[in-house]
């Protein structure tokens, strides 16, 4: 049996994010918590955090916060994306990936992982 939750890369998300930080620091321990206790039964939990999505939500708030700057959206995703080693926003079907590659019997030997699909961000303004 396999259980995943998703998450956010919480590592980094600014201080006016408490609330929001919170929430994913309790999930990611009760995904640890539940990995521990029901691995002996062959469940596996693992938890999946996203970095910033190229979905509609991602693309609205980047818009938003482009024209409270001023700024054409193509400057702030330019300006957001360094802070981002590889440079790029992350696909939706990339955490469809990597949660069917952890659910499918590649990942039979991964449980209690918190997996970051963010391209490494380096921190969140």
């Amino acid at each position: 049996m396999r259980n995943m939750e998703i998450g956010k890369t919480l590592e980094r998300m600014r201080a006016e994010r408490n609330l929001r930080a919170a929430e994913v620091a309790a999930l990611i321990g009760m995904s640890r918590a539940f990995a521990q206790e029901h691995g002996v039964d062959g469940i596996r939990v693992n938890t999946i955090l996203p970095g910033w999505m190229n979905n509609e939500r991602g693309r609205r708030v980047a818009t938003a916060k482009s024209q409270a700057l001023g700024i054409p959206l193509e400057e702030f995703v330019r300006r957001e994306s360094e802070f981002i080693s590889l440079r790029t926003m992350i696909e939706p079907e990339e955490i469809g990936h990597k949660a069917l590659f952890l659910a499918s019997g590649l990942g039979r030997h991964i449980s209690g992982q918190h997996i970051g699909v963010c391209g490494n961000v380096e921190y969140e303004r």
